[in-house]
């Protein structure tokens, strides 16, 4: 069982996804970043940086509980833990595809954050010129590189940018969009957002997935 400390920002979903995707029996733990949650001295004995997501992996094999924080970093445990989501056809693909967790999280994630509209269209283009010719980033090999870029593409609206403009990209955005732990996933973090949280369908979904009545031991 693998305890998630999740709230739904870009790097939070990421992870959901790829629990869903590798069926990996989880347990989500919110964390309000409205109430501060990540801010507090509990939460930073998980995580000293207070970013989300976290997980606590506790190990049915080993019966050591092992934490672990940095999205990339647990896509790629999550990933080595199943054996899946990591390109196996062509042995440099291993690599491509750590080029590309690194080249979002270094340069397409703080983009967006910053709202660099410029730096941002021209992180499109180099998406879309690379995926011309590709299913996935690492050919025709869905990983967790895609999975690292999904929930940061997916509100691509708000950067100001249509899509339509970059038509591979978005062929390839709606190839991850429409797969079944993606969707499960988007439908799961809709109860973690500022709107969403208080309403009577957020409330009767985080009851029936208390964290106190599921969590292993």
């Amino acid at each position: 069982m693998i305890d998630l400390y999740f709230w739904a920002t870009p790097n939070s979903q990421k992870i959901l996804i790829a629990l869903e995707e590798l069926e990996i029996e989880y347990n989500i733990i919110p964390i309000n970043i409205y109430k501060k949650e990540h801010m507090t001295e509990e939460y930073k004995k998980i995580n000293p940086t207070h970013k989300l997501p976290a997980i606590i992996d506790h190990c049915d094999k080993t019966n050591q509980a092992h934490t672990l924080y940095e999205s990339n970093a647990i896509l790629l445990y999550l990933a080595e833990k199943k054996k899946k989501l990591l390109p196996k056809k062509l042995e440099i693909n291993k690599y491509n595809c750590m080029k590309w967790l690194s080249w979002q999280n270094a340069h397409f994630t703080p983009a967006v954050k910053a709202k660099d509209v410029a730096e941002i269209k021209y992180n499109f283009q180099i998406l879309e010129d690379h995926l011309k010719d590709k299913r996935f980033l690492c050919d025709d090999e869905y990983s967790i590189a895609d999975i690292s870029f999904f929930p940061w593409i997916n509100e691509y609206s708000e950067f100001q940018i249509n899509i339509n403009n970059f038509p591979h990209t978005k062929e390839w955005y709606y190839r991850i969009y429409d797969r079944e732990a993606t969707k499960k996933a988007k439908e799961i973090a809709k109860h973690f957002t500022k709107d969403a949280y208080f309403s009577e369908e957020s409330r009767d979904f985080l009851m029936k997935n208390n964290p106190d009545k599921n969590k292993s031991s």
